[in-house]
């Protein structure tokens, strides 16, 4: 099993110095994608109330390294609900059904909840931890509000 990277990290260019408290650009937010599509490494964003809408449903025409049907699902690196793309390459990667559906959308739920309710705009990163299969073994995610809020964890993405 690979062990996580600590949060906040430094992934190669992706991340070069740590995110300031407003994380906008002009006032808008803005996702990143990491790595190929055909190995994602990751993603981070800047989330605001104006960039949630922007989120889409998981390609089925998209494939995706080491996918089958369950008890895989075709999950967001950021989640749809927090405006992540499920069309953009290298925006998807196989999760397991029951981490997809259950403990990581109760940790999105938190960044959504801290953008709706409190007015936040938050930096969010998720990394991927690979072992020797295509398919994550780790997600690790992090986020930091421009209020307060923050949070982070380590799901094991093997079912």
């Amino acid at each position: 099993m690979p062990v996580p990277l600590p949060l906040p990290i430094e992934l190669g260019d992706s991340i070069k110095e740590p995110r300031p408290q407003d994380c906008t650009i002009n006032g808008a937010g803005w996702y990143n994608y990491w790595g190929p599509a055909t190995r994602p490494a990751g993603a981070d964003a800047c989330i605001n109330e104006g960039s949630l809408s922007g989120g889409t449903a998981a390609s089925r025409s998209m494939n995706i390294p080491g996918y089958s049907n369950p008890p895989y699902d075709r999950g967001h690196i950021i989640g749809r609900q927090l405006g992540g793309s499920g069309s953009e390459p290298g925006s998807l990667f196989t999760q397991c059904l029951g981490v997809n559906r259950g403990a990581m959308r109760v940790f999105e739920d938190k960044i959504w909840k801290a953008v709706t309710e409190k007015k936040e705009t938050v930096y969010y990163a998720v990394v991927l931890g690979y072992d020797s299969r295509p398919i994550p073994d780790t997600v690790s995610v992090f986020f930091a509000g421009s209020r307060g809020s923050a949070g982070s964890d380590v799901f094991s993405n093997v079912c």
